[in-house]
């Protein structure tokens, strides 16, 4: 093989060389688009996600202003209810004192009346006789 024929060889694969090399190219910018449009949607996601935080966000305001509320009325709740149960047992100790009471009155009417009884026996009697 003559120096021509090397050099038109060399040439020839020189040309198949840079043939490849442009198809490398162009399947490289096909790919960095994609990676573009890839690039483009997770902005867009990432967008979206941000403002389903933002949301999020307002909802647990809202849900804290919520809880805070319902522990307010809870614990006026509760504090109602327990000066009910004070309530309940100052009225429930004063009705007890005055059963006590009633019982020590009942008591002494009839000791009072067994008195009466006994005086009434011994009246007859005295009379009978």
């Amino acid at each position: 093989m003559n120096n021509e024929e090397k050099i038109l060889k060399i040439l020839e694969q020189m040309q198949a060389d840079i043939s490849g090399t442009k198809s490398d190219i162009a399947d490289m910018k096909g790919d960095i688009s994609g990676t573009k449009s890839d690039i483009a949607d997770m902005k867009g996601d990432i967008s979206g996600t941000k403002s389903d935080i933002a949301s999020m966000k307002g909802d647990i305001a809202d849900l804290r202003q919520t809880v805070a509320k319902i522990e307010i009325d809870h614990g006026q709740s509760l504090a109602a209810l327990h000066d009910g149960y004070k309530m309940l047992y100052e009225i429930t100790s004063e009705i007890r004192d005055d059963v006590v009471d009633l019982k020590d009155d009942m008591q002494g009417a009839k000791l009072d009346i067994s008195d009466i009884k006994h005086d009434m026996a011994e009246t007859i009697k005295e009379g009978a006789l």
